[in-house]
């Protein structure tokens, strides 16, 4: 495919690579660019220990739920929806 039509079908190329289609544009009729899907290695642990050793991290579970935390986020949707917001 041409560099010209890849340009207008950019979208519907995209599409196709998501699908498992492979998209190889062109310059001058030869083989130019292959378009594929972007793959991210996995994050592991300890990574950002060693990309900032000097750093001061928690090993608290951030993700974990208490009922002082349930409860402080109650306050906070109520106090929002007193404000007239929807924005939750």
């Amino acid at each position: 495919m041409s560099v010209y039509k890849a340009k207008t079908e950019l979208s519907s190329l995209i599409d196709q690579v998501l699908e498992g289609d492979e998209v190889v544009i062109t310059r001058h009729g030869k083989p130019t660019v292959r378009i594929v899907i972007e793959e991210r290695p996995p994050l592991r642990p300890g990574l950002l220990r060693e990309m900032f050793p000097d750093a001061v991290f928690s090993d608290v579970d951030i993700d974990a739920s208490t009922p002082e935390m349930d409860a402080q986020w109650e306050l906070w949707r109520k106090n929002i929806q007193k404000l007239g917001t929807d924005a939750i």
